[in-house]
This record gives structure tokens, sequence and C-alpha cells, in this order.
């Protein structure tokens, strides 16, 4: 994904305890839908943290994009990302994901937040390569919402 890059923020459930994390498959380049098995594959050197939100609920990989994302892809936003067999589920479910983030964390109401998808959300076809399963991914831009952390600061 694009948007995965120095500054960003990866936010994923956590489904058992003691679970790990891997990390693989460095891109110095790859377009939104990565359609022919590989972008331009590179060895990266990554330093990672993490934290551990506990009661923090979270349905899917959330990510807090950086401005050093690609200027054309969603630099300074928040991208949920879907991933399913059937693209139309995959879109339904992103933008269902997007209006529940903003209800539960920027108070909105259902509608307006359906609202603000419908006018300002963009979705995209993040990966289509990995047949039978696609990706999705919806993003808001950060610029029109009001500044906010998401998890307590540790």
């Amino acid at each position: 994904m694009r948007e995965l890059c120095a500054g960003s923020r990866l936010y994923l459930p956590v489904y058992n305890e003691g679970a790990l994390f891997s990390c693989g498959d460095g891109h110095a380049a790859q377009g939104d839908g990565e359609v022919c098995i590989n972008g331009i594959e590179c060895p990266l050197d990554v330093t990672l943290r993490f934290h551990l939100h506990k009661n923090q609920p979270l349905s899917g990989p959330l990510v807090e994009s950086s401005d050093a994302a690609a200027p054309d892809s969603r630099p300074d936003s928040w991208v949920v990302v879907e991933t399913g067999t059937d693209l139309a589920v995959a879109a339904r479910a992103a933008t269902s994901r997007m209006i529940d983030l903003l209800v539960s964390r920027w108070n909105f109401s259902e509608i307006h937040a359906y609202i603000l998808c419908s006018a300002a959300m963009r979705l995209r076809l993040s990966q289509v390569v990995n047949e039978p399963v696609h990706t999705v991914s919806a993003a808001l831009a950060k610029q029109i919402l009001p500044e906010r952390a998401l998890f307590p600061a540790l």
C-alpha cells in the first residue's frame, strides 16, 4: 500500500494473545491495483515501533498516512483497508468502516458520515493481483476533519 511510508502509522486489530508481526515485500514504487505480480521490489531498512492499545477495538487495518506518502496517493489521510473476494463487497465494507470511524471517533451522525464519504472519500483498488482476494482502500484527507489522535499517547 502506497501510504505505508516514513512517518505513517498502521493500526492493526490483534485477535490473539501473544500475536507476532512479520514485515516484508518492500516496494520502491507500486501502482494502485498492483496488477501484475509486483511493484518495483527492493530491500528496505525500516524501524518499527509497536504499541498495544488495549480495550481499543478495531475491526480491520487503519492507516494514518504521513505527508511523505506519494503526492498522487493520499498524504495526510485516514485510510481504511478491506480485503475480499468480491470487489463491490470490499468497497462497501471499506465505506462502512469509514462511516463507523467517523461516528465513533469524531461523533458524526451516521447520515452525516455517509454524506461526507460520498462527497470527499477516495475509494481505490489497492491490489487485484492476489486473486481471488482483492484489496480496496478508502481515504479521507485529515484536513477536512478536526485534528484527532485516535488512540491515547503512550
